[in-house]
């Protein structure tokens, strides 16, 4: 079930049922928007939201995911569609290493190293870093860095978020993270 607009063209599921044959069972997904929440999302018929959540996430106000590791895009990064100026966190503890290089691409984007080393994200497309965040600052998990914005090599505004271990290979967030699938309260 889904409504079409006219004058933008955006169509938006407002539920969907899917028979698998991969999986031998049906899928289906029901559009809601909680009132604790900005947007909407999907959920199942037990009130289950479908696509995963990450705990800690650099962003907690998304639209939807547009991008994933492994997507068939070459793409090493999470996209977050966010409007801009969507406040962006620390997700663990740690040292930014440098901000804005590569401004053509990245735009405004920020590296932090996790306190022991092993994890190196990257944080790009900002539209602009908080005040006292730099080269060499530490910070804390949950620490807003930055704004989501549109800046770099971005053709609408969300976070790129990629993550990639000591000796550089990238690392799925879903894997690096927690994933959680909340529950709708109520009937």
């Amino acid at each position: 079930i889904y409504s079409a607009d006219p004058e933008t063209d955006v169509i938006t599921i407002h539920a969907l049922n899917y028979v698998s044959k991969k999986f031998t069972r049906n899928f289906e997904a029901y559009r809601y928007k909680p009132a604790d929440r900005r947007f909407a999302s999907y959920f199942d018929a037990k009130g289950r939201e479908v696509p995963a959540r990450l705990s800690d996430s650099p962003i907690v106000e998304y639209q939807e995911i547009t991008s994933l590791i492994g997507d068939g895009r070459g793409h090493h990064g999470m996209d977050f569609k966010a409007p801009v100026g969507t406040p962006i966190v620390a997700p663990w503890d740690g040292k930014i290493l440098r901000t804005n290089w590569n401004w053509k691409y990245n735009g405004n984007s920020i590296e932090l190293r996790s306190n022991d080393g092993r994890r190196l994200a990257r944080f790009l497309h900002l539209d602009k870093l908080s005040e006292g965040i730099a080269a060499n600052t530490r910070v804390k998990r949950g620490q807003v860095l930055a704004s989501s914005g549109n800046t770099g090599r971005s053709f609408a505004p969300h976070l790129h978020y990629e993550i990639s271990d000591g000796s550089g290979r990238v690392l799925d967030p879903l894997d690096v993270h927690d994933i959680r699938h909340p529950r709708l309260s109520g009937s």
